[in-house]
């Protein structure tokens, strides 16, 4: 986006429309508007946020589109240069207005290299997490403002560029926060990039308490790996085999005098992938994920609330879904 004001002398009457000066950088244009203050109307539709954005005047346009009022956010590049401005309405219907080729980022807080840094791609889910006091980077990744008239993208666009040149710059904690519905496209294509898609109970948004949110990226965040290969659990041994033609998961238990068995086949490979709850710290689940004989993965989210019977709602759902499992019952017993 051509960061000077346009000129609209041929679109307008000049009695009409108040032209804002010339500028020759984002940062001079910037310059010229006001700060918004928190009683925005931006704010009103999309929840407060901590970092300091300006309001566009009344008059101001570009390419003949009319933006006084919106909410003007600078966008920098990984050394903290601004190097683009991107213009967002309180009306949710209208898209924002930014450079489509513009390859940067909105930067809430302070990013440090060895922090934790949330790279999210609609202003309310980075609005929501700045109110944590954990910095974030809003991509607008224009998948997020799609619509009958849009093209659907076949990646992140400008999310997995901002990842990219992050990373590279030497922000080696990238997470990228979504729920759990779109958790499995966002890993496909952020795919083969330094950044972990974390799956929340739900998404994002200025209807999530505070401090349930920052509880919630904490504990996703600082989440020790689960050892999918092999764990020892009600007087036996899990292990999960994930090459050869025996794939699945087994149960290796001991026979009187302490030695291991033949292992026992109890269903084809599945993983728990994450913890989830809601906002309110309650709904806990787990995250599965497996792969059908199709080759198409699937993600659940259990409610962990099932447990509570022999577990055949789980085994319905997962075999409905796929999953291939030993229907013994001491099999069944053991993958519960």
């Amino acid at each position: 986006m051509n960061a000077k004001c346009p000129d609209t002398s041929d679109m307008f009457d000049d009695t009409d429309i108040k032209k804002p000066p010339e500028s020759d950088t984002p940062e001079a244009l910037l310059n010229t508007f006001e700060a918004a203050d928190q009683r925005h109307k931006v704010f009103c539709q999309y929840g407060n946020a901590t970092a300091s954005f300006y309001n566009v005047p009344i008059g101001f346009a570009i390419d003949s589109k009319a933006l006084g009022g919106c909410l003007a956010m600078p966008m920098h590049d990984c050394s903290g240069v601004i190097i683009g401005i991107a213009y967002l309405s309180d009306d949710r219907n209208i898209k924002p207005i930014f450079d489509p080729q513009l390859k940067g980022c909105v930067v809430f807080g302070v990013p440090a290299k060895d922090k934790p840094l949330f790279v999210v791609s609609s202003p309310e889910a980075a609005f929501a997490i700045s109110l944590t006091g954990l910095p974030c980077l809003l991509t607008f990744t224009p998948h997020d403002w799609g619509g009958k008239d849009s093209i659907e993208p076949k990646d992140a666009g400008n999310m997995a560029y901002v990842i990219k040149a992050w990373s590279a710059a030497g922000y080696a904690r990238l997470y990228a926060p979504v729920g759990c519905d779109v958790a499995a496209t966002y890993q496909l294509w952020l795919k083969g990039l330094n950044v972990q898609v974390l799956a929340m109970a739900t998404a994002v948004s200025q209807y999530l308490a505070t401090p349930a949110l920052k509880a919630e990226l904490h504990a996703l965040v600082n989440a020790k790996p689960i050892n999918t290969d092999s764990f020892s659990y009600g007087g036996g041994t899990y292990r999960l085999v994930a090459n050869g033609l025996d794939k699945g998961v087994f149960f290796i238990g001991k026979d009187k005098d302490g030695e291991d068995v033949k292992p026992l086949w109890l269903c084809s490979i599945l993983r728990v992938i994450a913890i989830t709850s809601d906002s309110k710290s309650s709904s806990w689940g787990r995250l599965l994920e497996w792969t059908d004989r199709a080759n198409v993965m699937h993600k659940w989210a259990m409610p962990m609330e099932l447990l509570a019977g022999d577990g055949g709602d789980i085994r319905r759902e997962l075999l409905r879904q796929g999953v291939l499992m030993n229907t013994g019952k001491f099999a069944r017993d053991r993958f519960i």
